[in-house]
């Protein structure tokens, strides 16, 4: 099988997928339908990349596409799905899905929820915890994700969706950083949206 990688950090899932003889493409640039056609993908695997995967890739006969994504869905689609769950108080948690024409809107293959048990964690070490878990999931399942033989199941519910550029300039306003603790994420953010107002 040949497998198109789209990641920035293919080598935290690559040494626990290399079990089978399959050939692996990796790429972190937008891809287009031509390179996926010439190349004989079968499968694409989309871990924390950056691009949206257009629909004319999604239409190419016989491909499946999955996406590995760090939140609860239908919760928190979109980016800093982590910071999110966390200001808004909805579930932890990460999600395998089938890729569609929407934004992290394709029916489910796994999940599992994630607790967060202390609130003084910084945020590094939350989102360390969770894009752990994910990877687990998706490697301790290779096999079957591999040879399709999952259920996908439709995402219920409206979920909620957040744009990327907030969530980026609010982490860059933190004087801590990634070292920030979880409770004091939403004061930050309250004092962050009344300086955005003045």
């Amino acid at each position: 099988m040949k497998v198109l990688l789209l990641s920035p950090s293919p080598e935290k899932l690559l040494p626990r997928m290399n079990l089978i003889d399959d050939e692996f493409v990796l790429f972190n640039t937008e891809v287009n339908k031509q390179l996926i056609v010439d190349s004989g993908i079968n499968l694409l695997i989309s871990y924390n990349y950056r691009y949206i995967i257009k629909d004319e890739v999604l239409q190419i006969p016989g491909l499946r596409a999955l996406n590995l994504h760090a939140s609860l869905l239908p919760f928190n689609r979109g980016s800093h799905p982590i910071l999110w769950a966390i200001l808004d108080g909805t579930p932890l948690g990460v999600t395998i899905h089938q890729i569609d024409k929407g934004l992290d809107t394709g029916p489910i293959v796994l999940q599992k929820e994630i607790q967060l048990v202390a609130r003084n964690k910084s945020l590094r070490e939350v989102y360390e915890k969770i894009n752990t878990a994910l990877i687990d999931i998706f490697c301790t399942n290779w096999i079957n994700l591999r040879e399709g033989n999952y259920i996908p199941i439709p995402q219920a519910g409206p979920g909620t969706y957040h744009r990327s550029a907030i969530g980026h300039d609010f982490v860059s306003s933190l004087e801590k950083s990634w070292d920030t603790s979880v409770e004091e994420i939403p004061i930050l953010y309250s004092n962050y949206l009344s300086g955005e107002r003045k």
